[in-house]
């Protein structure tokens, strides 16, 4: 190897953003919520629905060769498609909607390029069951639950969060030096 010598590396500087001690608080609060049966999806999406979805056409006639297929569907979840989210609201068991979505990918055509291919999907479905998810409230029984009784009040686990997350980054700046 010639001329490695005098070449200047630059490390990158990880820190912890606020954003990311946020996520981790929610998947804790969320990791330690239950459900319980409710009659009807409310307003904010807390909502776990089990939908039976049926492939349909842009007529909204079914295709003979596609099954319904059973799904949870937890609204609280970024990658829901909206529309899914706001149809579900103020519906009961058995109630039924449609929705679309538009599957956009890049693939290589016959003469090796790229293309944008895009391609609509349209649904039927059918809400067989409905549950409310019950977050619970960050408070010191919590906090001593999930740190094993190591600490008790929420500065103490943001700090802690922050400092476990910032470990793991100096970890990796240092693997990849």
């Amino acid at each position: 190897i010639k001329d490695y010598t005098g070449n200047t590396i630059e490390i990158p500087d990880l820190k912890v953003r606020d954003e990311e001690v946020e996520q981790e608080i929610k998947y804790i609060l969320k990791s330690n919520s239950t459900t319980e049966p409710v009659d009807i999806v409310g307003d904010d999406q807390n909502y776990i629905v089990k939908l039976e979805l049926s492939r349909i056409d842009e007529a909204g006639n079914s295709f003979e060769q596609s099954l319904p297929e059973t799904f949870d569907v937890d609204l609280s979840n970024e990658s829901v498609q909206p529309e899914i989210i706001e149809k579900s609201k103020g519906k009961k068991v058995g109630d039924t909607f449609t929705f679309s979505f538009t599957n956009k990918q890049t693939i290589k055509n016959a003469e090796g390029n790229d293309e944008n291919v895009e391609e609509k999907f349209y649904y039927y479905a059918s809400i067989k069951e409905i549950k409310k998810t019950l977050v619970p409230e960050l408070n010191e029984e919590l906090i001593k639950k999930v740190s094993k009784e190591k600490i008790s009040t929420e500065t103490d686990l943001r700090d802690g969060i922050k400092k476990d997350i910032q470990h793991y980054y100096d970890h990796q700046t240092e693997d990849l030096l």
